[in-house]
């Protein structure tokens, strides 16, 4: 498979009908997405199973992602935004300070 985005063609219902064979096997031979329109506007896609598996593995991130982010917002839940953005400020400039200290390389110091 190539790593390259693949290629969206735009068609009208009408046509992928006709050419639906022909559709399905671009779609799986060379990964090229289909948007369908009907009346000018976008109804359905034609993917190949491969992008819909990737599309599925990037959705599953995402609400792994979103646990964590709602997990995180939790905890700081009745924190007024003035005290978060100074603690958040003061970690930074720790962070900043700690990365200034380190000599060139950017090795870590060894536990």
């Amino acid at each position: 498979m190539s790593t390259t985005v693949p290629q969206t063609e735009t068609i009208d219902a009408g046509t992928a009908r006709e050419e639906f064979e022909a559709l399905l096997r671009r779609a799986h031979d060379h990964d090229t997405r289909f948007l369908i329109e009907h009346n000018g506007k976008p109804v359905a896609a034609i993917i190949s199973v491969h992008e819909l598996e990737q599309y599925k593995m990037l959705l599953e991130r995402w609400d792994a992602q979103g646990g964590i982010i709602e997990e995180m917002r939790q905890l700081f839940d009745g924190v007024p935004p003035e005290e978060l953005e100074r603690e958040l400020d003061k970690a930074l400039a720790e962070v900043r300070a700690e990365h200034r200290r380190r000599p060139a390389g950017g090795s870590l110091p060894s536990a």
